[in-house]
């Protein structure tokens, strides 16, 4: 009994503790591998989030651009996508409808209405579609009839071509001459 109890005591025991040390030391070193990992991931999700604040900015920018292809794609005008709706007959969208606001142009068709009216009526129209092309037509030709001086410097401040302004002219003529020109009959 002594001799168990003295391998007991000296080697048994001995190797147990070290065997424990030993899965203890090693780990203690997978304890740190998955430290560094916990870290190493705490540190790509805060790259992550300021990746996300500037992919807010970039998918914006790529919108933009988006858009400018997109229009250039549309005609040689550069019918911008945001100013017309994609439909037909063209109609303007809210964007549109400020532009030709800011134009001034609806004011100046108020005031020369007849003369506008008498352009459209020159060219013989006899369907909506021939009043939408005569009045782009019209309005293109006039492009540096002083009448329509001031419309170059609200192309130019919206960043917008002069014909792309003119077109949008055009619609707000072409629903203005086919009030005039293609009056439902009334029956009598």
């Amino acid at each position: 009994m002594e001799i168990v109890i003295y391998i007991l005591k000296n080697i048994v025991t001995p190797t147990v503790i070290m065997a424990f040390l030993g899965w203890l030391f090693i780990r203690s070193f997978k304890f740190g591998e998955l430290h560094n990992k916990f870290l190493a991931a705490v540190g790509d999700i805060s790259n992550l989030k300021a990746d996300l604040k500037n992919l807010k900015s970039d998918i914006a920018e790529l919108t933009k651009s988006t858009n400018v292809i997109r229009t250039y794609f549309v005609n040689d005008l550069g019918m911008n996508t945001n100013l017309f709706g994609a439909h037909s007959p063209l109609k303007l969208l809210p964007d549109g409808e400020k532009l030709l606001n800011k134009s001034g142009f609806v004011e100046i068709y108020k005031s020369n209405k007849e003369l506008f009216l008498n352009k459209v009526r020159n060219q013989k129209p006899k369907t909506a579609a021939d009043i939408d092309n005569a009045t782009t037509k019209i309005l293109f030709d006039m492009e540096d009839d002083p009448l329509l001086g001031s419309l170059k410097e609200v192309a130019f401040n919206a960043g917008v071509q002069i014909l792309l302004l003119l077109k949008i002219c055009a619609l707000y003529l072409r629903d203005e001459a086919i009030k005039e020109f293609l009056k439902p009959k009334t029956q009598n």
